[in-house]
């Protein structure tokens, strides 16, 4: 009888592992953002915690994306600042650089499974101006 109890829970064990395999999604919820402010005229720095709820990460998490966006211009035009960065698991904070000044962005943050990137948690930060560019800001405009 042990011999077939040990084989109905290997047979179980397979089963979850399989049914793990093949359902593995990007998690359905972003972390949780505790920090995001500009530390400088060109960075912003952002802090998340580990909180995606196991029955939400939809699979095993590997690590989390950051993505920025200024919102302003196409990707590609001269004065876009957009971008991605995945980080390992083990991660809890990125500072972005090479940003416009006194400039408007939306940072998110989302986990990952081997499906990719899920839902991301967003806030908005403006970069802070050195007082030295504000022309220049409206220049850019006009």
């Amino acid at each position: 009888t042990n011999e077939h109890s040990d084989s109905v829970d290997f047979a179980s064990a397979l089963s979850l592992t399989k049914s793990s395999i093949f359902m593995t999604r990007a998690p359905s919820i972003g972390p949780e953002i505790v920090a995001s402010r500009s530390t400088s005229p060109t960075s912003i720095y952002v802090q998340w915690n580990h909180t995606i709820p196991e029955n939400k990460v939809n699979g095993i998490l590997i690590g989390y994306t950051v993505h920025w966006n200024d919102g302003r211009f196409d990707h590609g035009h001269p004065y876009s600042s957009k971008g991605v960065k995945d980080l390992e698991l083990n991660a809890t904070n990125y500072t972005i650089t090479s940003l416009h000044e006194y400039w408007p962005y939306s940072i998110s943050v989302a986990g990952r499974t081997s499906k990719g990137a899920g839902i991301r948690t967003l806030r908005k930060v403006t970069t802070i101006d050195d007082g030295k560019n504000f022309a220049k800001f409206f220049r850019m405009f006009s």
